[in-house]
C-alpha cells in the first residue's frame, strides 16, 4: 500500500514538474535564439563595414531565420544586398530583385549593378 502511494505521488510529481518546467525551458530557448540572432546580425554588419563581404554573407545565410522576432526579415535582406553589392555578385542581386524589388532598388549600387546585366 505504501509503495502504491509512493509511486502515485512520484508520478504526479513528475507530471507537475513537467508541466511547470517545459514552458520555462522553451521560453529560455527563445531568449537564447534571439540573443544569438542579434549578435550574428551585429557581427555581419561589422564584417561588412570592415570590407569582408564573403564572411558577412556566410554569417547572413547561416543566421537569417524566420523565427527571429527582434530583427526583421527586411534588415537581413538589406545586409545580404549590401554584401552581394560589395562582391559585385549581380546574378544573386537579380534573384533578390525578383523577390524583393523595393529593397534592392533602395540600394543605389545594387540597382546599378542589376541594370548592367
Amino acid at each position: 500500500m505504501k509503495i502504491r502511494r509512493f509511486v502515485l505521488v512520484f508520478v504526479v510529481g513528475l507530471l507537475l514538474s513537467a508541466v511547470v518546467l517545459i514552458p520555462g525551458v522553451r521560453a529560455r530557448q527563445a531568449e537564447v535564439f534571439e540573443a544569438q540572432s542579434r549578435a550574428n546580425y551585429s557581427s555581419a554588419q561589422s564584417l561588412l563595414a570592415d570590407s569582408q563581404p564573403v564572411s558577412a554573407l556566410h554569417m547572413i545565410t547561416i543566421s537569417r531565420s524566420p523565427k527571429a522576432n527582434s530583427i526583421s526579415r527586411d534588415s537581413w535582406i538589406n545586409l545580404e544586398i549590401q554584401a552581394n553589392t560589395q562582391l559585385k555578385y549581380a546574378k544573386r542581386l537579380k534573384n533578390l530583385f525578383y523577390k524583393y524589388p523595393r529593397l534592392v532598388l533602395s540600394n543605389d549600387k545594387a540597382a546599378r549593378l542589376i541594370t548592367r546585366i
